[in-house]
């Protein structure tokens, strides 16, 4: 008699994110960045899961694209404010080498 296996469910954005949030108060920030990313791959458009990686990536001194992402998490949830205020504090607190990363659609929301 066979017995079927049973393959493991497959991880969703949630289970990254969480996985990504013990990392990330732990401080394992690269990480947290990876399972962030393995998040973004599946919701692309989530604001939540651009935020938190924007906040790894300045943890880890990648200031641009922390700002890059910021702006993105601002712009798929306007009503959010924690993006716009992480954002000014990003660019009052750091130079950043180019502004052409930045979502301009972003930093109008």
């Amino acid at each position: 008699m066979k017995r079927s296996v049973r393959k493991p469910p497959k991880p969703t954005p949630a289970d990254f994110l969480r996985e990504g949030n013990a990392s990330f108060r732990a401080g394992r920030y690269f990480l947290a960045a990876q399972a962030f990313e393995k998040a973004r791959k599946l919701e692309p458009r989530n604001a939540a899961i651009l935020f938190n990686l924007a906040s790894t990536k300045e943890r880890t001194g990648d200031i641009a694209e922390a700002a890059a992402l910021m702006t993105q998490a601002a712009r798929f949830k306007p009503s959010w404010p924690e993006p716009a205020g992480n954002l000014a504090m990003l660019a009052g607190a750091f130079r950043l080498e180019s502004g052409k990363n930045l979502d301009p659609h972003g930093l109008l929301a």
